[in-house]
C-alpha cells in the first residue's frame, strides 16, 4: 500500500529450507561504564556459535519472508506527519521511501526516526535556548519526508568521515536483497545499529518484507527449537561433545557476555520528554527504563512512545513530563520483562519467546536494575 499514490505490494516469498539442519535489536552502547570483557569462550560455546553462525549464512533472506506480505510505501513528497501518522495507523515499524522523480526507492522511514527528528530540528537546526512544542509541530507538517532522509543521509556520511577520513565512507544499506543471507541482514542492522530492514527484490524492483530483530529471532526459534534432539543436530556433524555442546544452553547469561550491564541510562516519570530524546539520540538506544528512587523498574519509555506525540496537531509537547506523556498518548499498557544474570541460555530465549518483547530488563539479587538484554544483544552473540 502506497501512501502518496495507490500502490499495493505484495511479496511471495519462498517456503522454508527443507534441510533438516538447523537453522535477532534495541540498540545498547547503553551503559555509562565500562563491562569487564567475558571469559574466553569454551570449545562447546564455540562450537554452538559457529554452527548457529553458518546456519545464518546458509538461509537466504527470502526465506524468511511469509508466504503472502504487504509493504507500506511512503510517497517521499509526504508531510513528516503524515508519514508517521501512516506508520502508527497501519501498525507498521518502518517504511520504504519511493520517490516518484527518480523511480526509486531512496531510504527506510522508521518510527524510531521520530525522536531523533524532534532532537535535530530542536538542537542541531535552531538557535533557540529552549526546543519551542509549537514550532516542533511546524516542522512536521512543513518539511517532506525526502527532507529528512537528505538530512539522515548526510548526518552518516558525515559520521563515516569523522570516523574514517574523508576518502573511506562506509556504505548505508537502505535495504537486504532477497538472495543475501541472513547472516548479512542481522550484520546491517547491527552494524548501522537499526532494528529494522526492507527485504528488496532486485529483479522485480519491489519491496518484499521489513525485516525485524523479533521476525528473524523467530525464524530462529522455529529451527533452532530448544529441546535436546534439534540442539544435538547443531553439533551432529561435529566431532566435539555433544553434550559439551548442548550444555552451553545452560550457561548464564552473564557468563557468555551476552547484555549491556552497569550505570544504565534511566528516567523517571517526573523528568521531561525531551529529557528523554536527549538520552535517546545521544545514546542511540530506542527505549529508556523509568525507574523510582530507590532504581527498582517501574516502566520504560520507548520511541513508539515518542511517536504517539505525532496525533497532537497544536504541538509537540516535549515539555511535558514522561508519567503525563504516557498516560496522554500510549495506546495500551506495556508490561516490563525482566531477568536475572544468571539466567541461562535457554531461559532467554524462552523469556524473549513467550513475552515477544524487544528487551529483558536485568535486574539484581535486590530487585533492582541492573543491565538489559536486547534481541539485537542475543542475535550479535552468534555473529563473528
Amino acid at each position: 500500500m502506497m501512501y502518496g499514490d495507490a500502490m499495493d505490494v505484495e511479496g511471495i516469498g519462498s517456503l522454508l529450507p527443507s534441510s533438516s539442519s538447523p537453522n535477532d535489536s534495541n540498540n545498547n552502547p547503553n551503559s555509562s561504564s565500562a563491562q569487564p570483557p567475558p571469559p574466553p569462550p569454551s570449545e562447546g560455546v564455540q562450537l554452538v556459535r559457529a554452527n548457529v553462525s553458518q546456519f545464518l549464512q546458509r538461509v537466504l533472506s527470502d526465506d524468511i519472508v511469509p508466504e503472502s506480505s504487504r509493504v507500506i510505501v511512503l510517497d517521499s513528497r509526504l508531510t513528516l506527519r503524515t508519514g508517521f501518522k501512516a506508520l502508527l495507523e497501519t501498525h507498521t515499524p518502518a517504511a520504504p521511501i519511493w520517490n516518484p522523480k527518480y523511480n526509486a526507492f531512496i531510504g527506510t522511514l522508521a518510527v524510531s526516526d521520530f525522536a531523533d527528528i524532534l532532537y535535530y530540528f530542536g538542537t542541531v537546526s535552531t538557535a533557540l535556548p529552549r526546543p519551542d512544542p509549537r514550532a516542533l509541530s511546524s516542522v512536521l507538517d512543513s518539511n517532506s519526508i525526502l527532507h529528512w532522509i537528505t538530512i539522515k543521509n548526510q548526518n552518516h556520511s558525515n559520521t563515516c568521515q569523522n570516523e574514517f577520513g574523508g576518502n573511506t565512507l562506509s556504505e548505508i544499506r537502505d535495504c537486504v536483497l532477497a538472495e543475501e543471507s541472513l547472516y548479512c541482514a542481522c550484520r546491517i542492522l547491527r552494524d548501522q545499529s537499526i532494528a529494522q530492514i526492507p527485504i528488496y527484490c532486485k529483479s522485480e524492483n519491489i519491496m518484499l518484507y521489513i525485516l525485524t530483530h523479533m521476525s528473524i529471532f523467530q525464524f530462529m526459534q522455529r529451527h533452532l527449537a530448544l529441546d535436546t534432539s534439534n540442539h544435538a543436530e547443531i553439533v551432529a556433524n561435529s566431532d566435539n561433545s555433544v553434550v559439551e555442546a548442548l550444555s552451553v544452553f545452560d550457561v548464564s547469561i552473564s557468563e557468555l557476555g551476552i547484555g549491556t550491564y552497569g550505570e544504565l541510562a534511566s528516567v523517571s516519570y517526573s523528568e521531561k520528554v525531551w529529557v528523554a530524546l536527549e538520552l535517546m539520540s545521544s545514546r542511540r538506544v530506542s527505549a529508556l527504563p523509568v525507574v523510582d528512587e530507590h532504581g527498582m523498574i517501574l516502566d520504560e519509555y520507548t520511541r513508539l512512545d515518542v511517536c504517539q506525540m505525532v496525533v497532537d496537531p497544536g504541538s509537540i509537547s516535549v515539555e511535558m513530563t514522561i508519567g503525563d506523556s504516557l498516560r496522554h498518548f500510549r495506546q495500551s499498557p506495556v508490561q516490563v520483562c525482566t531477568c536475572r544474570r544468571t539466567d541461562s541460555l535457554r531461559q532467554i530465549f524462552h523469556r524473549f519467546d513467550h513475552a515477544q518483547t524487544k528487551r529483558l530488563y536485568c535486574l539484581s539479587d535486590e530487585g533492582e536494575l541492573f543491565g538489559v538484554v536486547s534481541l539485537s544483544d542475543l542475535l550479535g552473540y552468534f555473529l563473528d
